[in-house]
């Protein structure tokens, strides 16, 4: 314990007693499939082997999250996750909202991730606090967070392309994209207006999307270039909505990649991180289920929901999941594994967690392969 603990302060001087907690409240979580304190209280004494009071167990699961320092655990936890999922991860980061009532208030979290061999992985969220989109003062500081958290871990920064639906659009937002070196595939409302560049030369008027849309299709065209705040011009792009129950008869996606073409295939990939939220509420650990209020008490579950996840994933990859899991194929034509990498991994994953002490050596060892391969010169300390 000692050891892990140690791991903690190199990362970012989080007490010893606070990581022990924390990892036997994860080990809880995984054990109940549930965040609900509550649940994971009964659980203490067979994951810790301590008979105390459920009272005394309840009071130190809340103590995690009664702290000034829940940025510095997000961040601890981020560091972590990073190292684990890097040698897997596609330069794709994706941006969602998901939303959820505790009693009478709701928690509506923004989040930002990485696709890693086909998953969505949360890197980094913040609850805005009320039911409401996010706007993109929220969203650039939030992904400024993911960045200088990113170079702080030491691991290279690619080029990474933000995938990201209707909700997030702006034109000084996609501006600050460009200026921060990131791609992006964002969908657009149909209603939205920009200046088209055509042939050479800046159009005065505004064009609607889906007036532009009609124009291409007349033009057996997909793409076109349009202009955002007279300075940045970017590719348009317009393809048939392949939802059959849609009520737009296209999509149009917005891009400054050097082929807009590959935006339909990229944009695809965003629905990775509905996927995830899933696994973290109805299908793996219940998040709605928690009875935490307050922003950062729920910023700090979801870090600890995440360390879960991601191990849950890995374990699945090293387990050969695509050559372990056959494929079904529906009537419709379409074609998905009889089983997620998330719940394939978990599976195995599960037994590990069962006690703390297991739980504790399994990590250990999971931060030793870390360490041994990215060679930090703290190996020995570990």
């Amino acid at each position: 314990m000692t050891k892990i603990a140690q791991f903690g302060v190199l990362v970012e001087h989080i007490d010893g007693g606070k990581i022990y907690h924390i990892l036997c409240l994860c080990c809880c979580i995984i054990r109940c499939r549930s965040c609900n304190l509550n649940q994971c209280k009964v659980e203490h004494a067979s994951v810790s082997g301590e008979t105390l009071k459920l009272d005394t167990v309840y009071s130190r699961f809340k103590r995690i999250f009664q702290t000034g320092r829940g940025d510095k655990i997000c961040k601890s936890l981020f560091i972590i996750v990073l190292h684990l999922v890097y040698p897997y991860i596609e330069p794709i980061l994706v941006v969602d909202r998901t939303e959820f009532t505790i009693g009478k208030k709701w928690v509506n979290l923004l989040v930002y991730g990485v696709v890693c061999h086909g998953v969505f992985i949360p890197l980094v969220w913040k609850d805005l606090g009320e039911r409401k989109s996010s706007s993109q003062k929220e969203r650039l500081a939030l992904l400024d967070k993911l960045l200088a958290w990113w170079r702080a871990s030491k691991l290279p920064l690619p080029t990474l392309s933000l995938l990201g639906d209707r909700e997030f659009i702006g034109q000084q937002w996609l501006m600050a994209l460009d200026k921060r070196g990131l791609k992006f595939v964002i969908r657009l409302k149909s209603n939205l207006k920009f200046h088209v560049w055509h042939k050479g030369r800046l159009r005065e008027k505004k064009v609607k999307v889906r007036h532009l849309a009609r124009y291409l299709k007349r033009k057996k065209e997909n793409t076109c270039e349009i202009v955002l705040l007279e300075e940045l011009i970017v590719n348009f792009v317009c393809v048939p909505n392949e939802d059959k129950n849609a009520k737009e008869q296209f999509v149009y996606l917005i891009t400054n990649l050097e082929n807009p073409l590959q935006a339909v295939s990229l944009y695809r990939k965003r629905w990775k991180i509905e996927c995830c939220f899933k696994h973290l509420k109805s299908n793996g650990f219940d998040l709605e289920s928690t009875a935490l209020e307050g922003t950062h008490k729920q910023e700090i579950l979801f870090a600890i929901l995440t360390l879960a996840y991601v191990l849950a994933i890995r374990e699945g990859i090293l387990n050969q999941y695509e050559e372990q899991v056959p494929i079904r194929t529906f009537k419709n034509g379409k074609a998905y594994r009889k089983k997620s990498l998330f719940l394939f991994g978990f599976e195995i994953f599960k037994p590990k967690a069962d006690t703390f002490l297991g739980f504790a050596r399994y990590f250990r060892a999971v931060i030793w392969d870390v360490l041994k391969h990215f060679k930090y010169k703290y190996l020995s300390y570990i």
